[in-house]
């Protein structure tokens, strides 16, 4: 049985035209888990999160074989589909509160995260390659309580690949392919305020590059994202690059860990089809931020989290840059769930 609770604190400056100017507290996520392992080979496990407004949702539940160890291995179920690397990762696992802004406009399209599927993925005897190859229903399944049947004959396929040179180094690439439903891309700021939207359609293809590194206590971490609707005419593309420092102790033990983070995202939209008083063009003038952060590991299992991020924003729609901090508690158990 595992669990976490991650109880928040946010608040922003007065240029920002959001209710979250008013300094708030909130309960981001209060997940329960379960996790049943046999022989190393069999898997079952599920996790709910009792944290949305509209009540306790599934975000995971998958069975998994493996078929040939390390090599091979077949999951079926709800599981994150294995495209970006930060969307991989727990919120457990991430430095930064909040993920970077592109990869939460790919996400709300709704474009992957949680979704039902199956998956096959591997490494080699060595672990320097791992791949992943899914194939998943791609429909926000968020009002329905995170688990419904497909409501189109399209598929959402997913391929990853990683490959680690040295132990402390990784590179991994990931591919989506998709047919859009009539959808809104949104890119919007961290408090939630609307940058730029269009509503996307038909064919979707987007790549993921990701670097991460550690040098002695020094991380390095990059990751871009790029998604064409050729059908739209449209592009989403954004990324960011990240260095953290270890000045006292470790996740292990309990230590501090500074980081700082710079990012930027944007949507382009060229000769959009569609009646003239509806398609607009976007120039791709680009949302840009910048993260000053800190990780306080009291213990393995208890973290602090803040973080001061500010952004400009060269044509806001709803006005106002906005600086927004945000600080978290998170309790973990003593072991972590399946990243």
């Amino acid at each position: 049985m595992l669990g976490y609770a991650q109880p928040s604190f946010i608040a922003t400056a007065e240029s920002n035209k959001q209710p979250y100017k008013v300094p708030s507290f909130f309960v981001r996520r209060a997940r329960a888990d379960f996790k049943a392992e046999y022989d190393s080979l069999y898997t079952l496990y599920f996790e709910f999160d009792g944290g949305p407004a509209s009540g306790a949702t599934l975000v995971e539940a998958y069975s998994q074989t493996t078929l040939l160890r390390d090599v091979l291995t077949f999951r079926l179920g709800k599981y994150i589909q294995p495209f970006s690397a930060e969307n991989l990762r727990s919120s457990r696992g991430l430095e930064t509160i909040e993920r970077f802004q592109a990869l939460n406009a790919y996400i709300g399209l709704p474009g992957l995260d949680a979704q039902n599927g199956v998956m096959l993925f591997g490494t080699d005897p060595g672990k320097m390659f791992k791949y992943y190859l899914s194939i998943n229903n791609g429909i926000n399944t968020a009002s329905q309580g995170g688990n419904v049947k497909d409501n189109n004959s399209d598929k959402d396929y997913i391929g990853r690949f990683e490959v680690s040179p040295t132990k402390t180094v990784k590179v991994g690439l990931g591919l989506d392919y998709d047919k859009e439903l009539n959808q809104g891309l949104v890119l919007r700021s961290y408090s939630g305020v609307f940058y730029d939207s269009i509503n996307v359609h038909g064919t979707r293809l987007a790549v993921d590059v990701d670097l991460h590194a550690v040098l002695g206590k020094i991380g390095l971490d990059a990751e871009w994202l790029f998604a064409d609707f050729s059908d739209t005419n449209a592009t989403l593309h954004g990324g960011y690059l990240q260095a953290s420092d270890w000045v006292k102790g470790s996740e292990v033990e309990g230590g501090i860990e500074p980081l700082v983070r710079v990012e930027y995202s944007t949507i382009t939209a060229k000769n959009p089809p569609g009646p003239a008083a509806t398609a607009k063009e976007i120039d791709g003038a680009m949302m840009m931020s910048a993260t000053l952060g800190v990780n306080y590991w009291m213990n393995q299992w208890v973290r602090w989290q803040v973080d001061a991020i500010g952004e400009t924003t060269p044509h806001f729609q709803s006005g106002g840059a906005m600086p927004p901090v945000l600080l978290r508690h998170i309790s973990r158990p003593a072991a972590r769930a399946p990243e």
